[in-house]
């Protein structure tokens, strides 16, 4: 059995239409993904982590791992930035992540959304989607993605990674997928 992620990034106009831009085999599970995933099996030890700040925290995952964030919350959740460097499995924090707004350099956050886990033969997958809106007057342009976890206070980065560079226009947006699957 193989545990996956893949990421998938639609670009949508101003008018709804949306285009597919991104859709690859993610290659960035870091770090504190695994500790985070030993900690909820282990169901109650604590796990040494950095959080995004780049400060090192002991949590305890004991059965959740939480991503669903609220439109607006920016510091957990999917996130999305404008760093493209490769990603390396001791990273803490996107590169440059975009902060939520309506002004200069800031995108619009909408609410984090989980699929329900489905099974076709023997691939059983979940997708964790969130859509970003550019309301600025000036183009924005992404190039990494990131997961974010928030426990006991703390924001976690549980995966990030880079793709080519993708602009979106004022009024324009992308909504970002990430599907994790076991493959047996």
């Amino acid at each position: 059995m193989r545990l996956q992620a893949c990421v998938k990034i639609d670009q949508v106009s101003e008018d709804g239409e949306a285009v597919t831009v991104v859709n690859k085999m993610s290659d960035s599970f870091v770090q504190n993904f695994m500790r985070a995933l030993v900690c909820s099996f282990n169901g109650t030890a604590l796990v040494a982590v950095v959080d995004t700040g780049g400060v090192g925290r002991s949590v305890s995952f004991a059965g959740t791992i939480p991503v669903a964030a609220m439109g607006g919350q920016a510091y957990f959740g999917a996130v999305i930035g404008s760093a493209g460097a490769a990603t390396v499995g001791s990273e803490f924090a996107l590169g440059s992540q975009i902060q939520h707004g309506s002004g200069s350099g800031t995108l619009m956050y909408s609410d984090v959304t989980i699929t329900p886990t489905t099974v076709d033969g023997s691939n059983i997958e979940f997708a964790i989607r969130r859509s970003f809106v550019n309301l600025t007057e000036s183009p924005q342009t992404v190039c990494e993605l990131g997961i974010v976890a928030r426990h006991s206070g703390y924001n976690i980065l549980i995966l990030r990674d880079v793709f080519d560079p993708i602009e979106i226009p004022p009024n324009g947006g992308v909504a970002a997928s990430v599907v994790i699957r076991t493959v047996i």
